[in-house]
């Protein structure tokens, strides 16, 4: 039933039968009525009669009781504000309208958690019940099990060294030394082992067409100690006065990363790390910068419905030379002759589960494999180049589509992304913790964060930021040795968390450590027990002096984040309580979404 009064314009558009503009409102009803339409945010009159007490609660501006309805109308609104009660069959236009707005309030209350965030079964056209984003901080993390010498940003001619590998492109037969020189006596050109003490040690490498070797030269004899290729583990003895070459090689051409690994634990491809001088970071001479989300200054969140591939985006180059086009019911319809100088497109996906269906002419150009019809999970951001199948085509419907989550639904086509950017100044910080964090997330670990709450309308801080500079002044420990120094700083009022658990605490250079820890070195904690000191332990001999200590300090960048001892609440501005209340749902499945990785909580009205 199309609407035709202004009044059925608003009804129309609460049902979600309608998603165009409705009247600007005049009477008290319509400022109620445009508030659940989601056309409005402003203020609103205060209710008076019985009917506008109804309406007042059903819009959310009137938190208290409502009277008993007496009208048939009444009966209509009361049973719509309270989520139950009586309700007439229709008679009028009015009365039709109302049974569908009835239908749309017969929800279910829920809350999921994710990003990204899917809302199933979510109803059309409503707003966000709730939406929480949770701060996050990051760093690498070593144990220093890593003792290959390829320190993070080394590079030569045919590879570099990541923190998740080292990128090779080389040819068959290319030796890459990480230890030892080549040089026309075979013997004088080795090198010592510059880190291991003998003893036993396994040697890895995970690439197919790439080894790494270990060699020495003994008695005359040239001596392999230990091949590693494809995965395999292989010990190998270093033996004092011994002198070896470390080389990586290239069996065939290879274009890619490999983990190549030397460490006296048994190695595998997921525990890598790169190396840090043979010692655990972060620390001093190995500091691991924190990333927080939103640290950019701003945070996108991001409401779609179930298909999060906008073909009109990914494939306007084939769209504009008239290749493809997108019809009235959202499907792609391909009309063209398709070659390597028109079929390429990109698809950029944030970490998470994907299910991609659509059909087998889209694939991955580098491994020529289907993108679609296949779940997808990815740990970082990445971009697929991909391509249509060649081929000539004559009007053939494709349904490409990308789904959050590992379970297919039917195809939808791609609806317009409404977006919410959430002002980050500072960005949103968390440290993990091993109990007592105000979310979880999908691997079970716990955080005690900052977080965005916009039921509340409240910017939530926890977590205290802190670089050091010249005007800091530090303290010495009595109880610091010949060996260790504990350098203090004063009047930090942090949180104090159970007694031989980890501070909460997070450093580009130093590993948190126990309260009240005075013992290991290169550890951050706190030293009292009212919480207001935090503690560095030193190298005694390099640092032997506050002074010595502070120069390092404010020369280094030292910085850290740590738990306040009492929590912050700063009231959001109303403009981003605004462009929250203005996000609708989809139906029937609508999915948020944030650029940010940030972990989300977010209530929905799901139909019943």
């Amino acid at each position: 039933m199309e609407p035709i009064t202004r009044e059925e314009y608003y009804l129309a558009k609460i049902a979600g039968t309608y998603e165009g503009k409705t009247p600007a409102p005049v009477t008290i009803e319509e400022y109620y009525l445009a508030t659940m339409a989601g056309d409005y945010s402003g203020n609103t009159p205060q209710p008076v009669t019985r009917m506008q007490y109804y309406m007042a609660k059903v819009a959310g501006v009137w938190g208290g009781s409502i009277p008993a309805p007496v009208t048939r109308l009444e009966y209509y609104w009361a049973a719509i504000a309270n989520g139950e009660g009586t309700v007439f069959p229709p008679v009028t236009r009015e009365e039709h309208f109302l049974v569908l707005v009835a239908d749309a309030y017969s929800v279910v209350l829920t809350v999921v958690t994710g990003n990204p965030a899917l809302l199933e079964n979510s109803k059309g056209n409503r707003g966000l019940e709730s939406l929480t984003l949770y701060g996050k901080s990051t760093q690498m993390n070593t144990t220093g099990a890593q003792l290959l010498p390829f320190e993070v940003g080394k590079k030569g001619i045919n590879f570099e060294v990541f923190e998740d590998g080292i990128a090779l492109s080389c040819k068959k037969g290319t030796d890459i030394y990480a230890v030892g020189r080549p040089g026309p006596e075979f013997e004088s050109s080795y090198d010592d082992f510059p880190l291991l003490a003998p003893g036993e040690y396994y040697i890895y490498s995970d690439g197919k067409y790439v080894e790494l070797l270990v060699t020495t030269f003994v008695n005359g004899e040239y001596l392999i100690l230990g091949v590693s290729r494809n995965g395999s583990a292989v010990k190998i003895k270093v033996i004092a006065g011994y002198k070896f070459r470390i080389l990586i090689r290239c069996r065939e051409d290879f274009d890619g990363k490999v983990k190549a690994i030397i460490s006296k634990r048994y190695p595998t491809a997921s525990n890598y790390e790169p190396y840090t001088g043979g010692k655990p970071s972060p620390s001093q001479e190995y500091p691991q910068e924190i990333e927080s989300v939103g640290q950019d200054g701003e945070i996108e969140v991001k409401t779609l419905g179930a298909n999060l591939f906008d073909a009109s985006t990914a494939l306007k180059t084939q769209i504009d030379a008239g290749l493809l086009h997108i019809n009235d019911s959202g499907e792609v319809v391909l009309n063209g002759t398709f070659d390597t100088n028109n079929r390429n497109f990109y698809i950029t996906l944030k970490p998470g589960v994907y299910c991609l269906t659509g059909g087998a002419i889209w694939h991955i150009i580098a491994s020529k494999d289907s993108v679609f019809d296949r779940i997808l999970t990815i740990d970082e951001e990445t971009t697929y180049h991909c391509y249509i199948s060649n081929g000539t085509y004559n009007e053939v419907v494709s349904n490409p589509m990308i789904k959050a989550g590992s379970t297919a639904l039917p195809y939808e086509p791609y609806k317009p992304a409404q977006t919410l950017i959430i002002p980050t100044p500072n960005g949103l910080s968390g440290i993990p913790v091993s109990s007592g964090g105000n979310y979880t997330d999908a691997d079970g670990q716990q955080w005690v964060c900052d977080e965005v709450d916009f039921k509340k309308g409240v910017y939530v801080q926890r977590i205290g930021k802190k670089t050091i500079t010249s005007k800091d002044a530090f303290f010495k420990s009595g109880l610091s040795t010949n060996d260790v120094n504990y350098f203090g700083l004063n009047n930090f009022f942090v949180h104090i968390g159970t007694r031989g658990e980890k501070d909460v605490l997070m450093s580009n250079c130093f590993v948190a450590g126990i309260y009240q820890n005075f013992g290991a070195l290169g550890e951050m904690f706190l030293g009292s027990a009212s919480g207001n000191v935090i503690y560095f332990s030193v190298d005694a001999q390099k640092y032997p002096d506050t002074e010595t200590f502070k120069q390092w300090a404010v020369e280094n960048g030292l910085m850290f984040l740590y738990q306040l001892a009492d929590i912050i609440e700063t009231p959001l501005a109303a403009e981003e309580l605004y462009a929250y209340k203005t996000l609708r749902t989809y139906s029937p499945t609508t999915t948020v979404i944030n650029d940010a990785d940030a972990w989300m909580s977010v209530g929905y009205a799901k139909m019943k």
